[in-house]
């Protein structure tokens, strides 16, 4: 009796602290974003040690968005283009997905964690991006 209490108790533990707080996460998704890595399917990996074109990413209350590129300026201002990637935000089975939809294309991508200065998100190749939160360029003159 007292095993199968210690039992319960250790698995409703584990399963308590693996819940995923997705408001957060969401929370976190505001900003930009600069690729940091992308791990390819097959395990090898692209180390990017500067990036000329960013990710902003905003969230609306509604858990709808939008992602677009910009090229940041050394002045601290950005470069943006017109074009816009909408997306819906949905949890599922302990995961946050980003379902996007243009005139040309539907898909999802995952977010595997985010956090206030790391962003984890695989695609529908099953790459794995890395970004960090995108600080200004600073110049030694």
């Amino acid at each position: 009796m007292k095993s199968k209490l210690l039992t319960l108790l250790l698995i409703t533990f584990l399963v308590s602290c693996s819940t995923r707080d997705f408001q957060k996460e969401i929370e976190h998704l505001d900003g930009y974003w600069q690729i940091e890595r992308v791990i390819f399917p097959d395990g090898t990996e692209k180390e990017f040690s500067i990036s000329t074109t960013i990710d902003y990413i905003e969230v609306e209350e509604s858990n709808k968005g939008f992602r677009k590129k910009v090229n940041p300026k050394l002045d601290g201002s950005f470069v943006t283009s017109d074009s816009e990637e909408f997306f819906t935000i949905e949890t599922s089975e302990n995961e946050l997905l980003l379902h996007y939809t243009t005139e040309f294309d539907t898909w999802t991508e995952t977010i595997l964690s985010s956090e206030e200065n790391k962003l984890v998100i695989k695609n529908r190749d099953d790459k794995v991006y890395h970004y960090k939160r995108f600080s200004k360029f600073e110049l030694d003159i």
